[in-house]
């Protein structure tokens, strides 16, 4: 009879991992072996997320070989299987297909509007900043100027009041219009 490799693999079930404070894992698990390349070995990795496994890890892997012994009788002959590395890869591969969805065509279109609206943001990053123009202050008039400046307004515009919102300048200015209108 053949080699075959016999793996050990720790399966995790819930929908989360869960740990207490030392680090342990809390979530159900046990230890299942499996002989590598049986048709047990393919139903079992075609499974893994109906049958509820959240995370599944391997955790040994050895070469079970049957030889006859001189009684006639099959003993089986533990060794360390080589190729470790081989199996780890082929089980979380099949486990992280299980786990992700391929992305639909509208999928991968807001992918990519997504990469371009990032590359323009990164380009206007990098942009020249140009800093706003500070308001200038203006210097706060005296309020008894401007009431003598609106009474003054109002004895030569015929008892009209002065517009509130005009400063001390723009009152000296139609002040100034108005007696050159009387002259």
């Amino acid at each position: 009879m053949g080699k075959k490799p016999v793996i050990s693999l720790r399966v995790y079930r819930g929908k989360q991992m869960s740990y207490d404070a030392q680090g342990n894992v809390q979530n159900e698990n046990q230890l299942v072996k499996i002989i590598h390349d049986t048709k047990e070995w393919t139903n079992f990795m075609k499974n893994l997320i109906a049958n509820g496994y959240l995370k599944v890890d391997v955790a040994d892997v050895k070469l079970v070989e049957k030889k006859k012994d001189e009684d006639g009788f099959f003993r089986d002959t533990v060794s360390q299987y080589d190729n470790k590395i081989l199996i780890i890869k082929e089980v979380e591969d099949v486990f992280n297909k299980q786990t992700t969805v391929p992305m639909s065509s509208s999928d991968k279109k807001i992918a990519e509007l997504e990469a371009k609206i990032n590359a323009l943001l990164k380009v206007q990053e990098d942009a020249v900043v140009v800093e706003k123009p500070k308001a200038v202050n203006k210097p706060k008039a005296d309020k008894k100027v401007i009431e003598i400046l609106r009474v003054d307004y109002a004895d030569l515009n015929q008892g009209k009041k002065a517009f509130p919102g005009w400063d001390e300048v723009t009152l000296r200015g139609k002040i100034e219009e108005l007696k050159k209108n009387q002259d």
